[in-house]
């Protein structure tokens, strides 16, 4: 699946910061702080917990469930459509399904590429499906999305679009080529358009997140790159290392972490190269660290603090692979852990080797049985406040 990329390339333990992290904690300040609207986010998260029923069944449950709504993915009522597609990308996103996938493959990159094509919330909704697909198939699916890659292109360069909607498309145009695609021809089509994305950003803009995603996105493909994938990196560093300097905290974190990745990927592709400004580069780094000793708002220091933090239970031994976890952390968000036990793909590219079978023990409880333990627990809990009440009374 996918090309032979270096994903299990031996790291030294290095540094590299947490940006599933980091966007958490901007995503809650983000409309007092910044002013830019992330709802998008907000709602499709909350409207995927409205479907989680149907995950509570065995697999042979859920996937008779997921061949129903795929029908109704196709409904000319709107509100049917949707609501068959935040179903598929609860189910896709929570379980690893790839027996089903393989089946209706075809059908699903259809459905994702006619979602992109329509509203706002269908192009989210679109692109992940688009991108999920390829996580769980792999290339396997490539022939199937490479129309949905062409109208992602063509959304993540479009300027009449909301950013938030651009954004999205980046990190599902990114992910789905990255995984679905073994193409040197789409993979140069989407660094060109992530480059030219990010390279449109200010240095004096106060929007970050586009250019978070375009960027790491845009640094992610350039290890499937064509050629003169890594020339180009090279020529990109200063536009890179002027961001450093950006008004934005975002920015810079966001910039940092990528030059962190570009140094370790050029250094593996011709060991001792030394980038022309890395005096300058050096200067740079030095006068942040001093300035983050310095007062700075609570704001700004809980989001160094968040991408600061480092993973307990998964090794990243490289930059690589933590531009690849964070990208996909993005993407499926609260189902990356359950990914990470049962899909091979991404247990194959984080080097976690074959799906663990789980225990007995770990198997889901019915809804009745949970319901059950919480009225037990509930009425424990009643039953210890009202002993205690009658005591403060008595006394």
């Amino acid at each position: 699946m996918g090309k032979g990329r270096n994903k299990n390339k031996e790291g030294d333990g290095g540094f590299a910061p947490n940006h599933a992290n980091k966007r958490k904690d901007k995503n809650e300040d983000y409309d007092s702080d910044s002013g830019e609207s992330m709802s998008t986010h907000i709602t499709f998260d909350e409207d995927l917990q409205s479907v989680r029923g149907d995950i509570d069944g065995d697999e042979d449950t859920l996937i008779d469930s997921l061949s129903e709504h795929i029908d109704n993915a196709s409904h000319k009522n709107v509100g049917i459509r949707t609501a068959a597609l935040k179903h598929l990308l609860f189910g896709l996103t929570s379980r690893y399904l790839s027996e089903f996938v393989a089946k209706w493959q075809a059908t699903l990159a259809e459905v994702g590429n006619k979602a992109i094509r329509k509203s706002d919330e269908e192009i989210l909704l679109g692109a992940s499906l688009t991108a999920l697909i390829t996580l769980q198939a792999g290339d396997e699916v490539a022939e199937d999305i490479s129309d949905s890659l062409g109208q992602l292109r063509f959304i993540v360069t479009d300027p009449a679009k909301n950013d938030a909607i651009r954004a999205h498309c980046a990190l599902c145009l990114a992910l789905a080529t990255y995984f679905g695609t073994d193409s040197d021809e789409l993979t140069a089509l989407a660094l060109k358009a992530l480059r030219q994305t990010w390279t449109a950003t200010k240095s004096t803009a106060v929007s970050w997140r586009l250019f978070d995603i375009s960027l790491a996105s845009w640094a992610l493909l350039l290890q499937d790159g064509p050629t003169d994938a890594l020339t180009s990196a090279i020529q990109d560093q200063p536009k890179i290392v002027g961001y450093l300097e950006a008004n934005c905290t975002e920015i810079r974190i966001a910039a940092g972490e990528v030059l962190a990745f570009l140094y370790e990927y050029v250094d593996d592709a011709k060991p001792g190269f030394r980038f022309p400004n890395h005096n300058h580069v050096q200067e740079i780094l030095e006068t942040l660290l001093a300035d983050s000793s310095k007062s700075k708002a609570k704001r700004d220091k809980r989001i160094q603090k968040f991408s600061l933090r480092t993973q307990e239970s998964l090794e990243l031994d490289s930059c690589a692979k933590k531009l690849l976890y964070d990208l996909c952390t993005d993407l499926l968000r609260g189902g990356m852990m359950q990914q990470l036990k049962e899909n091979g793909l991404l247990r194959d590219y984080f080097s976690l080797g074959a799906p663990v079978q789980a225990s007995g023990f770990e198997d889901k409880i019915s809804k009745a049985e949970r319901l059950g333990v919480h009225g037990a627990a509930a009425k424990y809990r009643h039953q210890v406040r009202s002993k205690q009440r009658d005591k403060r009374t008595a006394y």
